[in-house]
């Protein structure tokens, strides 16, 4: 610190003094050493007041502190640290619940900037749109899927349009929605999201094609109500005609009404449960209950009905649950042969499941047709059974269906055309 001191004192001098007066006094060579030392002397000062700045953690800037004076700066820092700190860990946190909630959602969803550049898509997305699993961020749409329409409604959104539009992939129905995302007056990016309407485009199929058959089904016996009215109102019949006639009205309004009835169940069935409260049905009582309805019908058509198994206990609508098995029973007396049998069966399965099988030796149902006869007013070729009369609302299948649904239990068909069929009905526990 000597040296120093008095390389401090000799600038001190020379600053003072004129230039020619200290070369004049001390001569060149002592005035170049001056200047030497002093630039050494303040090299190796600024060292030491730099290092304990270069020695500071930007991290953790209080950790050492060299000097008081720059202690506010480093407490600035500090505070800055802690900010940024907190916004990351805040930021993740927001990525992490944005993964999780999209990961977990059944609606795909693609987040894209302005060039159509994947931000950010879902698995439900990659799964609708019959993409390969991987991370597609950063790449183009295109390169997830190519589809035009796909690509066409995105584009519609970048250029400030929503668009709504549905594409089919594989066989299935996809609702395409695109909106544009917006910063201030100018538009960033785009967010598309996909969902899957193949059951809502089937039930409003069905639903159309239930109004037609009810339509049809409903048209037909009020036409022939309608038209022998009409001759008993003009006095067309002839007298001995008169009771005939009443006879076909009285008919026609049975099954009008019999098709009215079917129809309330199935819209009852398909309400759900509402406030009817679900009781212990043992299913081989109700199975005897049936068979004995139906007896006088099966022994008109020579075939025995029967009932055997050790019983189950299921809980559920013993109305709705009489109904199905009543409708299982009717079609397999009426569909069977002279000779034939009809053999309702209740048995208990592990897991205190119960299983029901209502099995004939009728004229079977032809392999095409096992996946629709259960649908409402199905009706097969009549070429199978052109020597039976048919005489139903068309409802019967469909309402079991809707009962066993209704029950949560799982329903089984085998059959093999003129060799009967069987109907598999497995109840919960």
């Amino acid at each position: 610190m000597g040296i120093l001191a008095l390389g401090t004192a000799l600038l001190a001098v020379a600053g003072a003094m004129a230039a020619e007066h200290v070369i004049a006094i001390l001569g060149i060579p002592f005035v170049i050493i001056i200047m030497l030392l002093t630039v050494l002397l303040s090299l190796r000062l600024t060292d030491r007041l730099v290092e304990p700045l270069n020695d500071i953690e930007p991290e953790t800037p209080l950790k050492n502190v060299a000097f008081e004076e720059i202690a506010p700066l480093l407490f600035k820092l500090h505070q800055q640290n802690e900010i940024m700190r907190y916004n990351t860990e805040l930021l993740a946190k927001r990525q992490d619940e944005f993964k999780v909630i999209t990961e977990n959602m059944t609606e795909g969803l693609i987040l894209m900037d302005g060039d159509m550049t994947i931000l950010s898509a879902n698995p439900s997305a990659l799964r609708q749109l019959r993409a390969k699993p991987g991370d597609y961020s950063g790449m183009n749409l295109s390169a997830l899927n190519d589809s035009a329409p796909l690509l066409e409604i995105v584009r519609s959104a970048l250029g400030g349009t929503h668009r709504d539009r549905v594409i089919t992939v594989s066989e299935r129905n996809y609702q395409l929605l695109a909106s544009p995302v917006r910063f201030g007056e100018y538009i960033v990016g785009c967010a598309l999201l996909t969902l899957d309407v193949t059951e809502k485009h089937a039930a409003e199929k069905l639903r159309q094609e239930f109004s037609a058959n009810v339509s049809h089904e409903l048209k037909t016996p009020l036409t022939s109500i309608s038209g022998y009215a009409e001759m008993l109102t003009m006095d067309m019949a002839e007298p001995q005609d008169v009771p005939v006639f009443a006879g076909k009205i009285l008919d026609e309004a049975h099954h009008l009404l019999e098709v009215i009835n079917d129809i309330i169940k199935i819209s009852r069935l398909d309400e759900g449960r509402g406030e009817e409260e679900f009781l212990p049905v043992d299913l081989l009582d109700l199975a005897r209950a049936v068979a004995e309805r139906l007896r006088d019908t099966a022994e008109l058509r020579d075939i025995t009905i029967s009932v055997a198994g050790q019983g189950g206990v299921v809980m559920g609508l013993e109305p709705f649950l009489r109904e199905m098995v009543f409708n299982l029973c009717d079609n397999a007396v009426k569909y069977n042969r002279p000779g034939g049998f009809v053999l309702i069966t209740v048995n208990p399965m592990e897991d205190d499941r119960v299983r029901l099988i209502v099995e004939d030796s009728g004229i079977g149902i032809p392999a095409a047709e096992q996946e629709r006869v259960f649908e409402r007013f199905y009706r097969g070729d009549k070429s199978h059974y052109r020597d039976i009369d048919d005489t139903g609302t068309g409802l019967g299948l469909a309402i079991v269906k809707h009962v066993a649904r209704f029950h949560q239990a799982t329903l089984q068909v085998t059959s093999e055309q003129g060799r009967g069929s069987r109907f598999e009905i497995i109840f919960k526990a």
